[in-house]
């Protein structure tokens, strides 16, 4: 898709997106851990190239670029797990600026309140003995 789509049928473009798109949400199921080559890292590098390509899917692209945001996770020595979609939202800028802009006033508006509530989380599991928050 990404290097591509035009020589791609739309059956052909279908599938791809739904492999991209599950890719992607990958990283959210319970206890995902990173790996190289996992196809994660790929899946929301595309997002945007989908974002262009299917308009019905904006809004969960969108949210998957979000939510990926957020994630801390180290996946190395040299970055964090939000960096695959900051690189993605970056490239959303040159599709479309005003959905990119939106996603960045989104997590500038909710890190704070994510933050707060980990914090929160993290004192109540301390106080159950419970060491690691998923």
């Amino acid at each position: 898709m990404k290097h591509h789509a035009e020589d791609l049928s739309k059956k052909e473009k279908e599938f791809c997106k739904e492999i991209i798109i599950e890719a992607a949400l990958s990283s959210f199921r319970p206890n995902y851990q990173y790996q190289i080559s996992d196809g994660v890292e790929y899946g929301i590098s595309v997002l945007p190239v989908l974002f262009k390509e299917f308009f019905e899917e904006r809004k969960k692209i969108k949210k998957i670029l979000l939510i990926t945001l957020f994630d801390i996770n180290n996946i190395g020595m040299y970055a964090e797990f939000s960096d695959f979609s900051a690189n993605a939202v970056k490239e959303l800028f040159k599709i479309s600026p005003d959905d990119a802009q939106a996603l960045m006033f989104g997590y500038l508006y909710l890190k704070p309140k994510y933050e707060a509530l980990r914090e929160a989380l993290r004192q109540e599991y301390y106080k159950r003995n419970i060491y690691q928050l998923q």
